[in-house]
């Protein structure tokens, strides 16, 4: 006579720990794919951080080619030539140009500084020869505590028949009045440096007028899809970003 109730109970006891085992097998490796998921969940939120806020050219050009913090609605471009160009805006280069360009911009940001470098490169062959035209309109970014102040600067100097002049200083010395709590004081010595009449220029600084002008110029660029800086358009076509001297003599080109 064959006993087996202890073969009975071993098969039972082995089936009950294969359950546990596959269980705790089957809640490791959920915990493992929640972590993973986290994982690559926090690498594409750093990925998406380095960016950065704006929408540039081309996710910024490969790199640091705009500056956006202005989070006012804009329009988004049309695909038909925005009407961009003013009759009360300082010009650059000769009125009867074929190809005029217009700018957005903004004195505090570092990428129109560097836009503005690749701009002067234009001058003889371009701007110079009676070929381009460019007209820079106010787009002051609220994170730019300094740029109001300069862009009205800019303005003053422009009722004096000085804004390119007041235009250059301001992007050739940005590292210096930027962070400043006084950035008046180094506007009113720009102002001094260009010989034009202090007293008119502190006027026209404190006219409301003036801050007023700034703020239809960029009421007008969020209308025309600008929201960040700097934005421009060349023959009422929108671009992003500071373009590299190369892309730009291309657009350029393609213009003529």
């Amino acid at each position: 006579m064959t006993y087996s109730g202890p073969k009975i109970e071993v098969e039972y006891l082995s089936n009950v720990l294969k359950t546990l085992a596959y269980n705790h097998f089957t809640q490791t490796m959920k915990k493992i794919l929640s972590l993973f998921s986290f994982f690559i969940l926090a690498l594409g939120l750093t990925a998406c951080d380095k960016l950065g806020d704006a929408d540039s050219y081309q996710l910024r050009s490969e790199s640091k080619k705009m500056e956006n913090a202005d989070t006012s609605p804009s329009t988004v471009p049309s695909s038909e030539p925005a009407q961009a160009w003013t009759s009360d805006d300082p010009v650059w280069g000769d009125e009867n140009a074929p190809i005029n360009m217009v700018i957005f911009s903004d004195f505090q940001c570092p990428f129109c500084a560097e836009f503005f470098l690749t701009l002067e490169k234009l001058e003889a062959d371009w701007i110079s020869s009676g070929k381009l035209k460019v007209q820079h309109r106010d787009f002051p970014l609220t994170m730019h505590l300094n740029s109001m102040q300069a862009h009205i600067a800019a303005n003053a100097a422009a009722a004096q028949g000085k804004y390119m002049e007041m235009h250059r200083l301001l992007f050739q010395h940005q590292k210096e009045w930027e962070k400043t709590s006084e950035p008046e004081k180094l506007f009113l010595a720009y102002a001094e440096q260009l010989g034009l009449n202090i007293e008119q220029f502190q006027t026209s600084t404190e006219d409301a007028a003036n801050a007023a002008e700034i703020q239809e110029d960029k009421d007008a660029g969020r209308t025309l899809g600008v929201s960040g800086t700097p934005g421009f358009f060349i023959n009422g076509v929108f671009y992003e970003g500071a373009l590299s001297y190369e892309d730009l003599v291309q657009v350029l080109t393609e213009k003529e």
